[in-house]
């Protein structure tokens, strides 16, 4: 699979060796940062991807999906093996604080009052928004981060590189642009379907799909679906109907749907396009990153063109 160059940039580590601490506003204010910080936490959910990607390992890392770097990212760690840390029972402040890190990078995962306590500690970026979990975009994440870190360039080039891909994508494939499409994790008893907010969603928007009214409607009246979703019951899964479904898979879901035909009356399953995706694929989508979405989007794009090209 081509990996693209996310990560991989020639371009200098360091901005300007001239530029001065740096304000970072976010959901709890602003933090002064460092002016070129050497031992960096990645607390929020995602955030171990943009630093990697910035061309920095992080001392120790949020372990989102309990299994370590993603395959795509241990290349960038080199021989580092960084403290990792899952946040079933909270923040681990102590275990961070004894890092003795110089900034801690927060995208999300921190609410105020574990704020306060890290920030007395060491600089630290709150999240972008109160209480928020996932679906930042990853446009704003990178930039951010980048400028956290004083690699604003840098994050430029990442941010560059994906959008060359995303082009050429749509101009491979122009049966992809304005084709409808709906999003959809099938785990009973509720079938969740996802707006235009959520990370998944946003690649399939970038390569040129539209959401359904349908969906949009739902989105906006329901939930904004950036974390759990719209869930439908069984009844409604109706609503999922498009040009082209997607399913996100990771071995369950699949045998149900099929076990008990939940899917069979939908037209677009009827003609045949329904996509469900493989666990890589759908790992890669979840974790959101420039990173992440640039180590499936070859196979991605090639699945989808099966089904609608």
């Amino acid at each position: 699979m081509a990996f693209g160059t996310v990560g991989c940039s020639s371009i200098g580590d360091h901005d300007s060796p001239g530029a001065h601490a740096r304000s970072i506003e976010h959901a709890f204010g602003s933090t002064q940062v460092p002016e070129d910080p050497e031992r960096v936490v990645a607390l929020g959910y995602t955030d171990v991807e943009v630093l990697l990607s910035l061309g920095i390992v992080p001392v120790g890392f949020t372990d989102f999906f309990g299994t370590g770097l993603n395959d795509w990212a241990r290349h960038l760690a080199g021989k580092k093996t960084p403290e990792r840390w899952e946040l079933t029972d909270g923040v681990p402040l102590e275990k961070i604080i004894e890092l003795e890190p110089d900034l801690v990078i927060a995208s999300d995962a921190l609410d105020k009052s574990s704020y306060d306590r890290l920030n007395a500690a060491v600089p630290t970026v709150g999240p972008f928004e109160k209480n928020a979990a996932f679906g930042t975009p990853w446009r704003d994440h990178t930039r951010r981060t980048a400028k956290a870190v004083n690699r604003v360039d840098r994050g430029e080039k990442v941010i560059s590189e994906l959008e060359e891909r995303y082009a050429d994508a749509q101009a491979r494939h122009s049966a992809f642009l304005d084709t409808t499409l709906t999003y959809t994790w099938p785990i009973a008893p509720d079938y969740y379907v996802y707006g235009a907010s959520d990370p998944r969603v946003q690649v399939f928007l970038e390569l040129g799909f539209v959401l359904t009214e349908a969906v949009e409607d739902l989105d906006r009246d329901e939930s904004k679906a950036s974390e759990a979703g719209i869930a439908l019951s069984a009844e409604r899964l109706n609503l999922l109907d498009a040009d082209l479904i997607v399913a996100q898979n990771y071995g369950d879901e699949r045998d149900g749907v099929e076990r008990r035909d939940l899917f069979g009356n939908i037209p677009a399953v009827k003609q045949g396009n329904l996509l469900w995706l493989p666990e890589r694929i759908s790992d890669g989508l979840a974790f959101g990153t420039a990173l992440s979405t640039s180590a499936v989007l070859d196979d991605l794009v090639a699945l989808i063109s099966k089904t609608v090209d």
